[in-house]
């Protein structure tokens, strides 16, 4: 068993279990539920917490309705062999943050997004809590009374792709790499600094895209963020506030569609309706992995 993916008691175990189920998604063809990404999220039969794969030929059991999203996590699975992702529910409980557990009541893991990192398959869980008017309300009105705050993202074009960066604090996921202006600094500069200090690479041209400011954009407060399309060069490799880096296929980011912070995977549709009006293109042959769909560099 790797360090990678943390032990739980068998005490801890039962009693996260009686609260968080996980969710698989299916869709209906004809009589039967078949399992799908773009389907439904259902609840499945009870399985091994420990020693069974929950995601191989899951039974759905009844629909898991009035979820919405609370956190999208990085979750770290054991394996046999490289080429089979088998999850086990003992695995993901064990890496729900403690903020989260008592939030939390279900759980989806992405099973077509995995990579394989020293020696563990590494993949995207999405935690889902109750929906509750109440809560999301009071939410908003915390969002509301917070000062408006300005950023800038980096749309980075690196080695035939787009980098992501996993971040190390909330909200968890995927993001393009940036963060905040600091006082006294230029858009350029900042953007220049955090792409430095989160992917270590260096810009070679970079040009404004659009301006995001929605409300409900970032759920730690109002934000306005300048995008800007770059070109990059250097050595990738993760820096603060990334726990990893990776080079995404342009062909396969819908699959980041539900594991993704704040609105970036919006800003990566936008760009890609975009790139036939764009001055620029990108080529984009498949990186190479277990799976053909991306590669990942660690810290």
């Amino acid at each position: 068993m790797s360090k990678l993916v943390p032990d739980i008691s068998p005490q801890d175990l039962k009693k996260l279990y009686k609260n968080i189920k996980p969710v698989v998604r299916f869709k209906r063809r004809g009589p039967k539920l078949e399992m799908d990404p773009d389907g439904k999220p259902y609840y499945i039969k009870n399985v091994d917490l420990r020693s069974t794969a929950f995601t191989w030929d899951p039974k759905p059991t009844r629909q898991a309705k009035g979820l919405v999203q609370l956190e999208s996590i990085i979750t770290n699975h054991n394996y046999g062999y490289y080429g089979f992702f088998k999850p086990s529910i003992a695995e993901v409980l064990a890496q729900i943050p403690e903020g989260y557990k008592d939030q939390c009541c279900a759980f989806e893991t992405i099973v077509d997004d995995v990579f394989i990192n020293d020696s563990v398959h590494t993949t995207n869980t999405i935690l889902y809590q109750k929906a509750g008017k109440g809560a999301d309300a009071k939410n908003k009105a915390n969002v509301a009374d917070q000062e408006q705050q300005y950023t800038v993202d980096g749309i980075l074009n690196y080695k035939d792709g787009i980098v992501l960066v996993e971040r190390t604090s909330k909200p968890y996921g995927f993001a393009l790499p940036g963060g905040h202006i600091e006082t006294g600094e230029t858009i350029e500069k900042a953007l220049i600094r955090e792409i430095k200090e989160e992917t270590n690479l260096e810009l070679d041209t970079f040009e404004k895209f659009k301006v995001y400011d929605a409300p409900g954009r970032d759920p730690r407060g109002p934000r306005t963020s300048t995008v800007f399309i770059c070109d990059a060069y250097g050595e990738l490799k993760a820096g603060s506030d990334a726990k990893s880096a990776r080079i995404v296929n342009i062909d396969d980011m819908k699959k980041y569609s539900r594991s993704m912070a704040f609105d970036h995977y919006q800003i990566l549709q936008d760009y890609i309706t975009a790139l036939p009006n764009l001055s620029r293109q990108i080529s984009t042959p498949k990186p190479p992995s277990i799976n053909g769909e991306g590669y990942m560099i660690e810290t």
